[in-house]
């Protein structure tokens, strides 16, 4: 395969992918980056190591960069607090010169990648349930915490989005009456 057909490939992949399928991909590219510092380190290509090193450390900050810290305050913060250790890790390679930095870090990232690989191959529709379910619970936790008890909340089911020709003749009920 030659490389602009590899490139093109690389990019319908990414283009194609849901945002779990592209975390993934970013655990993925950076474990690689990082077991090419290892065998770069030992074979004493010090540039090389070095550039694989901060590629990996590009991949960690936009990791970092695409946490969001309203929706999920403290899962961000804590992924955050990981984020900054690795970085801070990584950087001592290009300063001591030594590599089992990046192999803690492997070790770091392995357990999250295999977490969003699960998510990455459930389906579209799995992941939207998954995500709803994780979203009620945040706005059930919210309501409690500002005094309501029980599961205040609870989504409403799940509409069934094919279409026939007797839903187009029947209006939709609002459970709203209208008197004349």
């Amino acid at each position: 395969m030659n490389g602009n057909a590899a490139l093109a490939y690389k990019a319908q992949q990414v283009n194609s992918a849901n945002p779990a399928q592209i975390v993934f991909m970013l655990y993925e590219k950076a474990i690689i980056h990082l077991r090419d510092v290892i065998a770069k380190g030992e074979s004493k290509d010090v540039m090389g190591r070095c550039e694989s090193n901060c590629l990996a450390q590009e991949i960690i900050f936009q990791l970092m960069d695409a946490l969001d810290h309203e929706a999920a305050p403290d899962f961000a913060g804590r992924m955050d607090k990981l984020y900054r250790f690795c970085i801070n890790h990584l950087v001592s390679i290009d300063i001591v010169g030594k590599t089992q930095p990046a192999q803690d870090v492997i070790d770091l990232l392995i357990p999250l990648r295999e977490s969003w690989k699960q998510l990455a191959e459930k389906s579209s529709e799995e992941l939207r349930i998954e995500m709803r379910k994780a979203h009620t619970s945040q706005l059930n936790q919210a309501l409690g915490n500002a005094g309501f008890s029980g599961n205040a909340y609870q989504p409403a089911p799940q509409q069934n989005t094919s279409y026939s020709q007797e839903q187009e003749s029947v209006p939709p009920r609002t459970g709203i009456s209208v008197s004349i």
